[in-house]
């Protein structure tokens, strides 16, 4: 296979986490796809072609190798490193007041505006959230704002 189909297929799997986050999957997908695609580049498959597997075989058996090394080696602390700054973006948001954009019942989850975003919220008091209302943080877990 020629070496620019990995680079570009490795491009569009990157481009694709950052529509669809899902613990860099695709990320780890795409970089592993640009390193076939620059081994290929460089001839390496044509030279391993002796050892009896055609090109396209060792090209495929590379890519799956550097995808599990990549992704098994690199995902936690990748994970960790944007983890930890969601978590001390986060520390500023209690006590910060949302508008509320629908009606949310007592314990259930709904939208919520701040700051020019969307956020999700979690209602933990024991009142409804009736849409339009103005309310306060009390933390936020992750990506999800607590009202209590």
């Amino acid at each position: 296979m020629a070496w620019w189909i990995f680079v570009v297929a490795g491009l569009c799997f990157i481009f694709l986490e950052t529509l669809l986050p899902l613990d860099f999957f695709f990320f780890f997908m795409g970089v592993a796809a640009v390193l076939t695609g620059l081994l290929e580049a460089c001839g390496i498959f044509d030279l391993l072609s002796h050892l009896g597997f055609s090109p396209l075989t060792m090209q495929l058996l590379t890519y799956v190798v550097l995808l599990c090394i990549s992704y098994f080696g690199f995902k936690k602390p990748i994970v960790k490193m944007f983890s930890r700054n969601a978590e001390e973006y986060n520390d500023g948001l209690a006590g910060m007041k949302v508008k509320i954009l629908e009606d949310i019942e007592a314990g259930a989850e709904g939208r919520a505006e701040a700051r020019g975003t969307t956020w999700e919220v979690r209602n933990q008091s024991a009142n409804k959230l009736s849409a339009g209302s103005e309310v306060t943080v009390a933390e936020a877990d992750g990506k999800m704002l607590v009202i209590k």
